[in-house]
């Protein structure tokens, strides 16, 4: 009796809803798709590198949109394209590498990255954007935020001196546990919605950090942990309700995950505005 054989006549003995074999067949294969690190990967960046210091056309009615960010900036315009977002805007990004930080503070840069950071062929900034910045209608921050980074953030957007008539977002830092794909092919599929995992403290740390920064001020603060987690910053769920893995390593979402995580932000922040 092989794996799946046991898997079906077990769920028969038990009285279990059960799913057909060619469905639990078709989930294992998503999966194991999705484990592919390369898959993934090259998802994550595929659709931002289109739209990385693409120029605004100026002379145009259609109002301007710059995504700031790692590649948790990529995350968020995954999203964007996957439910069809932002169509009506020119949208723009300036890819500024997660050990660089979007923040003015060459001290939040570790020393042994500080070569990177420093060298403009290599790596973006705030500084070399501020011209973008002043020519966009909304920018919107969205990182895998450091600890230095996000207590230096309400200085560094001080810095940039946005417009009254500049809408500007930061979206806190997300991670949805330690991903184990060899543990969820042993599950039966109907169990994977329900599958939690815990969320590392740090995040909250940070979050915390973020959104206390920014009282007071113009920027709408988005907590997409807690959106995306069901109102949770402690733990949050793995798949989709159809059982559809959200993040393949604990940061970057997968394609269903992009889809889920941009429905939930249009749909229930301010981003629901643009």
């Amino acid at each position: 009796m092989n794996g799946l054989t046991a898997l079906v006549s077990g769920a028969l003995l038990s009285g279990v809803v059960l799913l057909t074999p060619s469905v639990v067949s078709a989930a294992n294969n998503e999966l194991i798709k999705h484990s592919n690190t390369k898959y993934s990967g090259d998802y994550t960046f595929r659709h931002c590198k289109a739209i990385t210091k693409k120029p605004f056309d100026l002379k145009a009615q259609r109002r301007k949109v710059l995504i700031i960010g790692d590649s948790q900036a990529c995350d968020f315009y995954n999203g964007v394209v996957e439910t069809g977002r932002l169509k009506k805007y020119q949208v723009s990004m300036r890819y500024i590498p997660y050990q660089c930080q979007p923040t003015f503070d060459t001290n939040v840069i570790a020393p042994k990255d500080r070569p990177l950071c420093s060298k403009e062929a290599r790596a973006d900034s705030l500084r070399l954007a501020a011209d973008q910045i002043k020519e966009a209608d909304i920018v919107i921050f969205t990182a895998r935020w450091k600890l230095k980074a996000a207590r230096a953030l309400p200085h560094t957007l001080k810095y940039l001196k946005f417009r009254a008539n500049q809408r500007v977002f930061v979206l806190g830092n997300k991670n949805f546990g330690k991903i184990n794909i060899r543990k969820y092919l042993r599950m039966s599929p109907d169990k994977l919605p329900k599958q939690t995992n815990d969320v590392p403290r740090h995040i909250r740390t940070v979050n915390t950090i973020l959104q206390e920064g920014l009282k007071g001020t113009r920027v709408s603060y988005i907590d997409q942990q807690k959106v995306l987690c069901g109102g949770s910053d402690e733990h949050c769920h793995v798949f989709t309700s159809n059982r559809k893995l959200i993040s393949y390593d604990g940061w970057h979402l997968t394609e269903s995950g992009a889809r889920f995580a941009g429905s939930l932000l249009f749909r229930k922040t301010k981003l629901g505005s643009l």
